[in-house]
């Protein structure tokens, strides 16, 4: 959770003014939320995968032997945590054309579905929970969708449409992960916390050199937004 502020509560802090201005001009309106939204996922998918593809080797470095078993469970959490960021500007997005109460519908639909959730997986332990937690989610993330496409106009798959260029990048991502992650396996002489650094640097590079080469005017907006909220 700490991760997912650090890198994103300065965006979603001048999101609000920045979405506001363009309340009487839907499509201007439409445009910019798929940037932002895109923007958002750009920081909130890949962390949530990356944590994913690395918890579990690097849970016993920082906590022992005993915690191997944690690592899994973080990754869902670092997942789901993720997913649910899909949605992270949509409340920025009710209050800027007037509509809040939408923020508080959301909660309340999604509370008929997750409490039985919750209480249904809760007795079967944690792994179980945290799956089902996972799965609330995704239908959290649907109640969003129903509600944007109904407010500004925007097609059902619009998280499909203005997030490709970050699944590409994600995917590919992954793909060296999971590569280096084989060849490493190969390499007996060197030691665990150097392999999850590695894996990270790795990752972290093969992500940022993907996305500028298929989206570099995102990283424009970033720099754009993120001197916003240092002035």
């Amino acid at each position: 959770m700490v991760l997912f502020t650090i890198f994103l509560n300065p965006l979603i802090a001048v999101l609000y003014p920045y979405l506001s201005r363009l309340q009487g001009d839907s499509i201007a309106l439409r445009n910019v939320f798929g940037k932002l939204n895109r923007l958002v996922t750009a920081l909130a998918l890949p962390l949530g995968l990356g944590v994913l593809l690395v918890a579990p080797a690097t849970v016993p470095l920082i906590l022992g032997n005993r915690w191997t078993g944690l690592g899994l469970l973080l990754a869902l959490i670092s997942l789901r945590d993720g997913i649910s960021w899909l949605a992270g500007i949509n409340p920025e997005l009710y209050r800027a054309i007037g509509r809040p109460d939408i923020t508080v519908k959301t909660i309340f639909i999604a509370m008929c579905f997750y409490m039985p959730i919750y209480l249904l997986s809760a007795p079967h332990g944690l792994y179980i929970f945290v799956v089902a937690r996972l799965g609330a989610t995704i239908l959290g993330l649907a109640v969003h969708v129903f509600f944007t496409t109904r407010l500004i106009g925007v097609r059902r798959t619009y998280l499909w449409n203005d997030n490709r260029t970050v699944a590409v990048a994600c995917a590919a991502m992954c793909a060296a992960v999971f590569t280096g992650q084989a060849l490493l396996s190969m390499m007996t002489s060197v030691s665990p916390a150097v392999s999850a650094v590695s894996l990270i640097l790795l990752g972290a590079v093969v992500y940022a050199a993907v996305l500028w080469k298929v989206d570099p005017g995102l990283i424009s907006l970033a720099t754009r937004l993120l001197n916003r909220a240092a002035s």
